[in-house]
C-alpha cells in the first residue's frame, strides 16, 4: 500500500477547503446567531431588573400611603407615626381595623363569582382583617319577627 503525493495533497486541499467552506456557512452564522441571542438575553435582563426596580419602588409607595391610611384612622397612631415615622404590623392592623369601621377604608377584593377564583382568599383576608362586631359589642335596632315588638340586638 502506498501512498500517492497527489492524492494527500488533492486530500489536504479538499480538508481545508471544507473547512472554510464550513466555517463561512455554519460556524460564522451559528456564532453570530448565538451572539445576537446572547444580547437580547441580555437586554431582556435588563429591563426585567428595570422593572423590578420599578415594582418595588411602587410597592414601597403603597406600603407607605398604607401606613399613613392607617394611621389616619385612629388620634393615637396618628401621633405614633409623626413622632416615629413608623407603625408596626398590630398597629398597621388596628388602624386598618378602626378605619373600615368608620368607613375611611373600604376594603377591594377582585374575585369572580361564577368561576370561584378568588373567593377563598377573600374570605381569608376577611376573617383575618376585617373588623368583628362581636369583639366592639355593636347594636343593631330592629324588630322581633314573633311579637313584631322593637328590639336592640348585640352582634355576635
Amino acid at each position: 500500500m502506498s501512498i500517492n503525493i497527489s492524492e494527500l495533497i488533492w486530500t489536504v486541499i479538499c480538508f481545508f477547503v471544507l473547512l472554510v467552506v464550513l466555517k463561512k456557512l455554519l460556524f460564522d452564522p451559528l456564532v453570530s446567531f448565538m451572539a445576537a441571542r446572547d444580547a437580547r438575553i441580555q437586554d431582556g435582563l435588563s429591563a426585567g431588573r428595570t422593572a423590578q426596580q420599578q415594582l418595588d419602588a411602587a410597592a414601597r409607595e403603597r406600603s407607605e400611603a398604607q401606613r399613613k391610611q392607617a394611621a389616619a384612622a385612629d388620634d393615637e397612631l396618628m401621633m405614633k407615626y409623626f413622632e416615629e415615622g413608623e407603625l408596626n404590623y398590630d398597629e398597621i392592623l388596628i388602624g386598618f381595623r378602626k378605619g373600615m369601621k368608620d368607613g375611611s377604608i373600604v376594603p377591594v377584593c377582585a374575585v369572580s363569582a361564577l368561576t370561584g377564583i378568588g373567593i377563598a382568599r377573600m374570605m381569608d383576608l376577611m376573617a383575618k382583617y376585617l373588623p368583628s362586631p362581636a369583639h366592639d359589642g355593636i347594636t343593631h335596632d330592629g324588630f322581633n319577627l314573633r311579637t313584631g315588638e322593637a328590639q336592640v340586638r348585640v352582634c355576635k
